[in-house]
């Protein structure tokens, strides 16, 4: 990925290294699945962005992906019973707005990037929902 400059891949390098842990953390059970959804998150919302705001605007960065894990992790909290559905939507908003306003007024920040990777974070995470299931009731049979 291309980012704009050397404090921009270092702020992705730094929440990505965040979110990675704790949904290390959260979901230990399929790395694979961790790597498909940074990877589809950013694709998704590239191509939401292409779309929407036409092929003369460029993105860089690997925010929407960084995003993606946001909304992913930000569900696997919820449905561990770590936070609530209000909790969880709270914080994405706040983070969303954060990563709005920590930018220059000289930078222009696709929002529509980062929010369509943390909300298709999100869905990833409820398709995978089966699969937590089962990892699940394997962590309720071993604390017994």
């Amino acid at each position: 990925f291309v980012h704009a400059h050397l404090a921009h891949l270092l702020g992705n390098l730094l929440f990505l290294l965040i979110y990675g842990l704790k949904i290390e953390e959260l979901d230990e059970s399929n790395p694979k699945r961790v790597y498909v959804t940074y990877f589809a998150t950013g694709i998704v919302a590239g191509v939401v962005s292409a779309v929407v705001m036409g092929p003369n605007v460029v993105s860089v960065g690997a925010s929407a992906a960084i995003f993606g894990l946001l909304g992913y992790m930000l569900h696997l909290q919820k449905y561990k019973g770590e936070l609530s559905l209000q909790r969880s939507l709270i914080l994405m908003i706040l983070f969303l707005l954060f990563a709005s306003g920590t930018a220059s007024s000289s930078i222009e920040v696709n929002l529509l990037a980062h929010f369509t990777g943390a909300v298709s974070g999100w869905y990833f995470a409820e398709i995978y929902k089966p699969n937590f299931q089962e990892l699940k009731s394997l962590e309720n049979k071993n604390s017994l």
